[in-house]
């Protein structure tokens, strides 16, 4: 091994500790963590120790304002960097506009006088309202969720066309599964052809983009496709093995992480890391193989030590993943009628006796069971009807009404996206669907199942019912 795996060792070891110098990035990256993490707490009611985050954000927010330290290695490390490799960032803008999204929605939350100066930076940047794939150096993608996740003050363009940019970018990923042979979400040509190091991450990131364009739109596609990515993490992919110890009958087996190495490398791994995945981007250790196909440069079992361009495993990788884990099974599984049919289903296309419309909400990057601490004078949303101008209606409410989501509502297009129908609302009742013979619609309740008694097309499509004209 080119580390030493035991604790001993490594304390034992000349020279085994090195100090990092400051970059204007990694600052930003201080602030953005800290004002996040002070708005999770304040919601809590921890205001003492809420009050330290947010001091801390502050402070680094203003030390890394109006510099441009980019990271340099020969000043940031001199000499070899011990117990880990550099991590070089040379762009800013991402870092400042995703921290001045932090700090603009907890300075909102809260009340801090700096907010409409945090609204400001955030709103000038060139990032702003914009996503793409993000990582440890590029957070422009994580800046933009929050602002779609999180109460605040923004106009409906501005939250329009976050939305919008949201599922723009969740469509080129599900394209991206289509174009694969297996279901990975990542779309390697992007990256000039190759896996980059630890691509799942990246591929559970993206699932996270795939939740939220679910959220804004309604599409259960969007919930397929992330259904889909965790196929592909835990066994269908080119490797044919789970990515994520202790889960699956061909599970990974070992990582590399040296704190694990210190239980015994004879014992089987913590059970749920997840390993970096294939990558052929920059391969600069002993067990990653080369030359071959880009799904298929990844470590073998047992090399977990001289593995680190394949099988390192990180926090910030593990983190998405236990968002998706818990998204799937909150919000996936009641909606595909699983929990044993211990939980919600969706509305059903045959008769019953009660409506059982979905409501949807936005997730949040930090579920809590707390009730927000921020009041909202504003009053809950409701699905509105647009007296003769058309909008996107959904079926299972019997096209009734608007849906809530002005992206939903801003053409046709989108509507289909959403499964709406593009439609004027509310739609004139002009019959009833029926899986009888004989009779009328004189006792039919249409709100009982509105998704087959509002319209022929679908009565006697997707229902498999008879219309009846009144």
């Amino acid at each position: 091994s080119a580390f030493s795996i035991t604790i001993e060792g490594e304390n034992a070891a000349q020279n085994s500790r090195s100090a990092m110098g400051p970059s204007t990035p990694a600052t930003y990256a201080v602030a953005r963590v800290n004002a996040q993490l002070a708005r999770i707490w304040y919601a809590q009611g921890q205001d003492s120790h809420a009050d330290v985050l947010w001091s801390a954000a502050v402070d680094a927010w203003t030390r890394a304002y109006g510099t441009n330290q980019a990271y340099s290695a020969s000043v940031a490390s001199p000499g070899p960097a011990l117990g880990g490799g550099d991590y070089p960032d040379g762009q800013i803008g991402d870092d400042l506009y995703a921290a001045a999204c932090e700090m603009y929605l907890t300075a909102l939350a809260i009340g801090d006088s700096g907010v409409q100066t945090y609204k400001n930076i955030m709103r000038s940047s060139s990032f702003f309202t914009k996503i793409v794939q993000w990582d440890w150096a590029t957070v422009t993608g994580a800046g933009t969720l929050s602002l779609f996740a999180v109460e605040n003050d923004l106009s409906s363009e501005d939250k329009l066309s976050i939305e919008t940019n949201i599922v723009s970018f969740a469509n080129s990923v599900k394209n991206s599964i289509d174009s694969e042979g297996y279901p990975s979400n990542l779309d390697f040509q992007e990256f000039g052809g190759k896996y980059p190091w630890g691509s799942n991450s990246f591929i559970m990131n993206r699932a996270i983009a795939l939740a939220y364009a679910y959220e804004i739109t309604g599409d259960v596609s969007y919930q397929d496709y992330i259904l889909r990515t965790l196929d592909y993490v835990m066994g269908v992919n080119a490797m044919h093995i789970s990515y994520v110890t202790g889960y699956g009958t061909k599970a990974e087996t070992d990582t590399h992480d040296r704190w694990a190495w210190t239980i015994g490398q004879d014992a089987f791994w913590p059970r749920g890391w997840l390993s970096g995945g294939p990558n052929n981007e920059l391969i600069n250790d002993y067990a990653t193989p080369p030359g071959v196909t880009a799904a298929k440069s990844y470590a073998g079992p047992g090399t977990a030590p001289h593995a680190w361009g394949s099988k390192e495993n990180t926090v910030n990788w593990n983190a998405p993943l236990a968002w998706v884990a818990w998204y799937v099974e909150n919000k996936i599984v009641p909606n595909f009628e699983g929990c044993d049919g211990n939980c919600a289903s969706k509305p059903t296309l045959k008769p019953t006796t009660k409506s059982t419309t979905k409501q949807s909400t936005k997730p949040t990057l930090n579920p809590t069971t707390k009730p927000t601490f921020k009041p909202t004078t504003k009053p809950t949303s409701k699905p509105v009807s647009t007296g003769g101008s058309p909008c996107c209606a959904d079926r299972n409410a019997g096209y009734q009404a608007c849906m809530r989501s002005d992206w939903c509502n801003m053409s046709s297009t989108n509507c289909g996206n959403c499964n709406g129908y593009y439609i004027t609302v509310p739609l004139e009742i002009t019959g009833c669907c029926k899986w009888w013979s004989g009779g009328d619609c004189s006792n039919v309740v249409h709100s009982s199942n509105p998704g087959c008694h509002y319209r022929k097309s679908d009565c006697e499509g997707s229902c498999g019912g008879t219309w009846s004209p009144l």
